[in-house]
């Protein structure tokens, strides 16, 4: 298994944070990888939902089930996967308040063992990536709309 994990900042009110991250119709924005969403997109995520993910990992597309497997308002939410060609992925974003907003951590644990040395090396340059890049965009699409 491999994990990638991310760290920010992001200024504003603790709840709008959560919500905005949490709200899957703006994956496509900020996710480097993600080409399409549908199903629970238009509210912030809560446990048992499902968002159907189109993505584009490398030259492969994909499309598959994420569902919302832990629920915490405003500290935790996991995202769960299983039986893809990367394993059983996991997606967990944690939020620790601070003063002025919130450390928002995104972890994805993916396991590309079953692939060849080569492709998995590039697997995981391309999701490490990605995940800096949708932190940063996170941080960046909410603060410019004005922290709340």
């Amino acid at each position: 298994m491999a994990a990638v994990t991310n760290s920010i900042f992001i200024r504003g009110e603790p709840r709008a944070i959560f919500d905005f991250v949490t709200t899957a119709k703006y994956w496509t924005l900020w996710h480097p990888a993600t080409i399409g969403v549908g199903g629970q997109i238009e509210k912030p995520m809560r446990l048992g939902d499902v968002i159907r993910e189109r993505a584009r990992i490398g030259q492969a597309i994909g499309e598959n089930d994420w569902t919302v497997t832990a629920w915490e308002q405003n500290n935790r939410v996991v995202l769960s996967m299983p039986n893809t060609r990367l394993g059983d992925l996991q997606i967990t974003y944690t939020f620790a308040e601070k003063r002025g907003g919130m450390e928002f951590d995104r972890e994805l644990i993916y396991d590309a063992g079953g692939f060849p040395q080569e492709i998995a090396d590039a697997l995981a340059l391309q999701m490490d990536s990605d995940s800096r890049i949708a932190t940063e965009r996170i941080k960046e699409m909410f603060e410019e709309r004005g922290g709340n």
